[in-house]
């Protein structure tokens, strides 16, 4: 008896239904799938997810694989692809594609390396990235990847991937985060030099810096002038008066040379010189002169009657002998006895967050215009001793001066009557010279009762220099006449503050 013909149909349809794919979209577009199960046998097939169709794994040569009858599939044809009979009986040689010897099965996906740091993959948003297999089998790029960042207050997510949502991110150690209450304001060099310094509750130093977090920079260090008395004779005070109210281990008055005996009239505190000029912070400033460090002076060709050696480290670093004006022709002023001078000496431990610091100096002479550019030229020095040149990092374009002086200018000129033509002197008459001219003159509406009226001065400027953070510096302010016991000068100092960061040194307009 023949067997009917929709018998042998049924059975061979069924066979092949049994360790192939099956067709849920009715053969439209090739077999669907949605999942892996859906090709049926799951050693051979996998669902290409990309196309949702049924596909050959790779390394799974058809041709070697036995059916559930023992007898094996049809061999490739000419193109590579596989010779399949489909559930419905159909012929579609182009369905299932032999995928052996190629990279990865196209729709497949692989996670890839997760570069995060160890212990925060699969932790809050962090997760490695995938890639996908290519319809060439081969792989694509890896993406996807989620590392920590910070933390976004208050959103529900844990994006530093601590484990912890909302928690804001200890960047610096120093157990506050920007999501606390209060904040920390710093967790980043981005924003202040020492962040493990800076948050709610630290102690609030000199440096420019909100260091406790407050809203405020600097509060109530500054002000530690208050009161002082200006008959004061003791060193420590002068520090008070100029912004140094802290960390100040040793404080001198001396010639110099840095030996004692200087003349009493050379130093003091004024609450103010004159009808204008007053400090630049607080109540009182520091006045250094050649002759009379009064509010005015009654004599501006006072004779103190002392002589001394100029600083050595800062004279022999110049060669031996004091360094000429480049604004005036010639060598002048670059011999002779420093007569009438005084030095006042700090040494200072930097804070933590500082690398810098400036203040405001104000100097006055009465050798202005008579004898600008002149053997006569009355010098204030401002040296600093620090390791901040020799420092890992410095940068050399921010280095202090070789021969410690912080108060030249941008021309190398010191501070003197000869820095004139360079363009610092402000209350003035311009004048002219062989050589030189001033042309920098305002008017003299600040010298007004200080007893310099028809001569000269800067106005205020300021003068910067770059640390150490941590360490201990020396600061010398000196003044003295040059060649003669007459025809005065005067510097006025205030308004000393750190910097967390680093400028160029030197004196310039403030």
């Amino acid at each position: 008896m023949r067997t009917p013909f929709w018998l042998i149909f049924t059975v061979i349809a069924l066979l092949v239904a049994a360790c192939g794919p099956t067709d849920e979209d009715n053969n439209t577009g090739g077999v669907y799938c949605e999942r892996d199960l859906d090709c049926g046998d799951t050693t051979i097939y996998y669902c290409d997810k990309v196309n949702n169709e049924c596909r050959v794994k790779a390394g799974i040569d058809l041709d070697a694989v036995a059916n559930d009858n023992g007898s094996p599939f049809p061999d490739d044809d000419q193109s590579g692809a596989e010779t399949v009979v489909q559930p419905d009986g159909e012929i579609d040689p182009q369905q299932d594609i032999d995928y052996a010897g190629l990279d990865c099965a196209p729709g497949s996906t692989e996670k890839c390396t997760y570069t995060g740091p160890a212990g925060t993959e699969d932790i809050g948003a962090c997760k490695a990235p995938v890639r996908l297999c290519k319809s060439d089998g081969t792989w694509g790029n890896c993406n996807g990847e989620v590392r920590p960042i910070y933390e976004v207050c208050n959103d529900g997510v844990d994006q530093d991937c601590n484990g912890t949502v909302d928690d804001g991110t200890d960047l610096d150690g120093d157990s506050f985060t920007y999501c606390d209450t209060p904040p920390d304001c710093c967790e980043d060099t981005d924003h202040c030099p020492d962040p493990a310094a800076v948050h709610p509750g630290a102690d609030e130093v000199p440096n420019g810096i909100d260091d406790n977090c407050d809203g405020n920079i600097d509060e109530g260090v500054y002000d530690c002038d208050t009161g002082l008395n200006l008959g004061t004779k003791d060193p420590f005070d002068y520090a008070r008066a100029i912004g140094l109210c802290n960390g100040v281990v040793q404080a001198d008055i001396l010639l110099p040379s840095a030996q004692p005996g200087c003349n009493i009239n050379s130093n003091s505190l004024l609450g103010g010189l004159g009808a204008v000029i007053v400090p630049k912070q607080g109540g009182s400033m520091l006045a250094l002169s050649s002759g009379q460090a009064m509010n005015p002076p009654s004599n501006t060709s006072f004779n103190q009657n002392t002589s001394s050696a100029a600083p050595g480290d800062w004279y022999g670093a110049n060669g031996n002998k004091y360094p000429s004006s480049p604004s005036c022709p010639g060598t002048t002023g670059t011999s002779g006895n420093a007569n009438d001078g005084v030095m006042v000496q700090f040494r200072v431990q930097v804070p933590p967050s500082a690398n810098s610091f400036s203040f405001n100096i104000y100097f006055l002479s009465i050798e202005y215009p008579s004898y600008i550019c002149s053997a006569y030229n009355d010098f204030f020095v401002a040296l600093l001793d620090s390791g901040y040149n020799t420092s890992p990092g410095a940068d050399p374009t921010l280095l202090n001066p070789a021969d410690k002086n912080l108060a030249i200018d941008d021309m190398k000129n010191p501070v003197g009557v000869n820095i004139a033509p360079n363009g610092l002197f402000k209350q003035c008459t311009n004048v002219s010279g062989s050589g030189w001219a001033v042309t920098s003159c305002v008017g003299t509406n600040e010298l007004v009762g200080t007893g310099f009226e028809s001569h000269g001065a800067t106005s205020w400027l300021v003068t910067r220099g770059n640390v150490v953070p941590g360490e201990i510096i020396t600061l010398r302010f000196a003044i003295w006449d040059l060649g003669d016991h007459i025809l005065d000068s005067m510097v006025l100092i205030d308004n000393f503050q750190w910097q967390s960061q680093n400028f160029k040194p030197g004196t310039g307009e403030s």
